[in-house]
This record gives structure tokens, sequence and C-alpha cells, in this order.
């Protein structure tokens, strides 16, 4: 006896055959309402189809629908697609029909000139392939060429949502089958990196995480060719951007399989976050790097187990409010230090103000990573330090700054002072001045005592002091003012000359800005030996003449 189920298929088939050969009738409104009349026999009738008996019912159909993919009435070719994504969504083994429908689509999609000139059936022709990417999974992969094929039309296709749904395929069928997709993922590279950069921020967002995924499971040596493209979306106007890449390159320090052979690339870039002008992007960066520290301690747990097992004590001397970085972070910044830093040291004096600044805030992030390591780069970094302090953006110069005072704290005067000094004599410019007096701040009163003659001996010098030159003198009044502010009381060794270059430079001055930061400065010299004003300051350093 015939199966129930079977005499449902014959009749609905029995039904709609003259449906079918409708579908090639050279009315138009016979087409469409053979398409509709199939619809309402398969999806609309009641009770519904099971999932088996629509499957059976579409795998005999499915040859005249895809036929209708080529008619030249939109609205037919709409109801068509439409039809088989429904029946795709329910049927059991969709991925029966790829063999159907993938080969029809490759020459809608995948040619070099758009074939299908509607962007919404574009765009419902690719949505189709994510059905079929996200039920079929593991068996995409013989189709994966073609997929490739369609996607990198459809990455670059002039309709946004088309660009954006074609990213989400991208990343479903990277996940589905990295296993055929790492052969062809390279690729996909080249128009997803003509996308990136695209008008609607949503769509470069889009494109970011595509990229992501597509390296994350395809070809990882494809990281040298997107690393500038995603450097520059960390300038984006939109946060959404910027997180994006922050997210994607957080990851790949995660998890991407040889991240190893790309730290030095890819650090910069997440670091970069960490000083975002948006919060959310600064935590978001904060924690990966956390977590790409841990995780690097956990991997090369044999190396670090005596840091581990007896870490030095906190530093005792450290940037206020300022939270160490774990032992992982640190250790990915020391061996990569000298590969990033020269890159940064020559961005900080770009012509692009937004560069200069970007890397100004890296050096920074940077420098605070490397700690005390920084010592034995101490020469190159003090370069970009000089050029980048005269710069016309407050903003580079606050970073340079402070990354000078972080050499404050992690290297010995016994180290800096003659490099620094040296540099002092040589330049004789503000910008060697900004970088001393940062400097200085950074430093321990007892580090310094044996310095400040040093010190005072080259910021008196009559070729520095003696000059009306309103930039320098203010700078040079930073030096002292750094000094009083670090060494306090020791100052009194130093007293005198110290005293004898403020009033050089107020006989000199010619701005009252320079003027007002003298009286300041001799206010604060007498406070920091306790003297009880600026008098006694003056009694103690001059002496009267009477005449003869």
């Amino acid at each position: 006896m015939a199966d129930p189920e079977e005499h449902v298929v014959e009749n609905i088939l029995r039904n709609i055959t003259r449906f079918i050969n409708g579908l090639s009738d050279e009315n138009r409104n016979t087409r469409k309402r053979s398409l509709e009349g199939i619809r309402k026999e398969i999806l609309s009738r009641k009770p519904q189809l099971e999932p088996t008996d629509l499957q059976q019912a579409l795998k005999e159909i499915v040859k005249p629908l895809l036929q209708v993919l080529s008619d030249p009435v939109e609205k037919c070719r709409d109801l068509s697609l439409c039809f088989m994504a429904d029946c795709l969504q329910v049927v059991p083994e969709p991925y029966n029909f790829l063999s159907f429908i993938i080969p029809v689509v490759v020459q809608r999609l995948g040619q070099q000139d758009i074939v299908e000139p509607s962007e919404e059936l574009r765009l419902s022709l690719v949505k189709l392939l994510l059905l079929l990417v996200e039920s079929c999974k593991k068996k995409m992969g013989p189709y994966v060429d073609d997929m490739v094929k369609i996607l990198q039309r459809t990455i670059i296709d002039p309709y946004p949502e088309v660009k954006k749904e074609s990213c989400h395929c991208a990343s479903a069928l990277a996940k589905a089958v990295p296993e055929f997709f790492h052969m062809q993922s390279e690729t996909l590279i080249k128009p997803l990196l003509m996308s990136i950069s695209h008008q609607h921020s949503r769509v470069r967002v889009d494109v970011i995480k595509t990229i992501g995924d597509v390296i994350q499971y395809g070809n990882g040596k494809s990281v040298d060719d997107v690393v500038s493209h995603l450097a520059q979306r960390l300038f984006d106007t939109s946060p959404m951007v910027r997180a994006g890449v922050i997210q994607v390159v957080g990851q790949w320090l995660l998890d991407l399989p040889d991240r190893y052979s790309f730290h030095y690339k890819l650090i910069p870039l997440l670091l970069s976050g960490i000083t975002d002008e948006v919060a959310e992007i600064r935590a978001q960066a904060d924690a990966l790097w956390n977590d790409v520290g841990v995780k690097y301690e956990s991997e090369n747990e044999k190396d670090l187990k005596d840091l581990q097992d007896f870490p030095p004590p906190d530093p005792d001397h450290y940037p206020p409010g300022v939270e160490p970085p774990n032992l992982g972070c640190r250790k990915l910044v020391y061996h990569n230090f000298s590969k990033i830093v020269p890159g940064i040291v020559n961005d900080i004096t770009d012509w692009v103000a937004p560069t200069r600044i970007k890397s100004a805030h890296l050096l920074y992030t940077l420098m605070l990573d490397e700690g005390d390591n920084v010592t034995q780069h101490l020469e190159k970094v003090l370069g970009g330090l000089y050029r980048a302090a005269m710069d016309d953006e407050q903003e580079v110069v606050k970073y340079v700054e402070k990354s000078a005072e972080l050499i404050g704290y992690f290297v010995s005067p016994k180290v800096w002072c003659k490099m620094i000094l040296d540099g002092v004599r040589l330049t004789q410019s503000v910008g060697s001045l900004i970088v001393l007096a940062a400097i200085i701040r950074g430093s321990r009163q007892a580090d310094m005592k044996s310095h400040l003659d040093d010190i005072v001996g080259v910021i008196t010098e009559p070729s520095l002091c003696r000059v009306a030159d309103a930039s320098l003198q203010y700078h040079l009044l930073a030096c002292v003012e750094s000094l009083t502010l670090v060494s306090k009381d020791d100052c009194t060794d130093i007293s005198l000359s110290l005293f004898s270059l403020l009033i050089t430079v107020l006989a000199l001055h010619r701005a009252d800005i320079v003027k007002d930061q003298v009286h300041k400065l001799l206010v604060k010299l007498a406070e920091v030996q306790h003297l009880e004003g600026v008098q006694d300051l003056y009694s103690a350093h001059t002496r009267v003449v009477w005449p003869d």
C-alpha cells in the first residue's frame, strides 16, 4: 500500500502542473499568477505540509523555479526567490538543493558585470546564500569556490545593504567551513579593502568585522595586507568603527593561530584604543589588552615561571593614578618595543596632525608597559620627544611631557642626566627644555640630589639664560619649577644659582607671562627653603656694597 504522505505530494504536484507550465508562458501576468498559484498550493494550504513533504515537493519544482530567476520581469523573479527562501527555512535537508541553487546565483551575482539589475533582488539573493550557509554549515565545503566568486562581486556592490549582507555571509562561511575557506580567503581581502572606507559607517563596521573573521578562519598572512587600512580606521570619526578595529585586533591577539608573527604590528593598533576620546573604547581596549597579557602568560608559563612565582615588589615610585600592567603585557611590549618605536618616532613628526597626536598617545602607552626597560631605547625615544615637544598641537606636547615624565619615573638620573644635558647643550632648543623639565618632574628627590649641580650648571649657562627669547625663557623657568617641586629643601645647595638665573631672566624678559612666572618661582624658592619670604631670599643671595 502506498504511503499516504506520497499521495499528498503527488496530489500537490498534480494540482500545480498547470502552474509549472505557466512559468514559461510568454504573458508576464500568466507567469506571475502561476508563481502565486504554486505558493498557495504548497505553502498556504491547510493543513500545512510536513517539512519532509515540502522538501519532496520542492525537489520536483526547484529547476523551473530557478529558471524564473532569469525572467525579465522583476516581480516574477522576486516571487520565485521569496518562495524558495521560505521553503528552505523549513525543509530538513536544505543542502540537497545546493547543487541546483549555487550555480544559478553565480550566474546572477558572480559575473564581472552586474546581471541582476534590481538592488532589492541582489540583496534577497545574498540573504538566500546566508540562509544556506547557516543551515547547511559543513555541507557548504564543496561550494566555497563558487561562494567566494559571488562574494568578491557582492562585497563591492553599489548598494550598501548588499555590501553589509555580503559581509555577514562571508563571516558565516568562514566560520562554517574554515578548512575549505582557508584556501580562498585571500581573494576576499581586496574587495573588503575596497569597501573599508565606504561613506556609511555601518558598512565600514561590517567590513572590519568581516576582515577579522576572514583572516581568523582563513590565511593569517593577509594581516600584512590589512594592517595599514585598519590603522587608518583608528582615525575614523565614527566611534563604532574605531571600536570595531579594537575588537578585531584584540581577538586576533588572543586567538589568531600565527599571532606571534604579527605581535609588533597588532599591538600598536590595540594600544591606540587605550587613549581613545570615547570612554567605552578606552575600557574595551584596556580589557582586551589585559586579556592578551594574561593569555600570553599562560602560554609561556615555563619561561615566566620564576617571575610568576616570585614577582618583584610593586615599585614605590610610580605614576600616580596608574595601575601597572600585568606581566604578560609588559613582556609583550618588552619583546616588541624595538620593532614598534622607530615607526612611532617617525610618525610623531608627521605632517598630518591627527597622526602626530595618535603617535604621541601611543608612545606614552607603550612606555608605560615598557617600564624601566625603556632605558635601552632612551636615545631613540629622546630624539623623537625633542622634535615633537615643539609641535603646534598642544595635545602632542601634552603627551610628550607625559612620556618624558615616565623616563623620570623609570630611569635613574645616573643614566638620563648626561644624555639629556648633552642634548640641551647641543640643541639649546625649547624642545629639549620641555623634555628636561618633564623628566625632572617624574624623578624622585633622593635620586636627584647628587645631580642637581650638573643640571643647574647647564641651565645657567649664559648661552641659555641670557637669551631674550620669551619661549625659551618660559621653558627654562619650567625647569626651575620642576627642580623646586621635586628637590624641595635640597634646593638650598643650588639656591644661589637658581636665584641668579631667575634674576637674569627677569632683567631680560620681554613678556609679562615670563615676568609673572619669575615672581612665582622666587616665592616658591623661598618656600622650599623655609624662608619667610622673597625678601629673605634676596638677603641671602645679595650683599650691600657701601660706597667709599
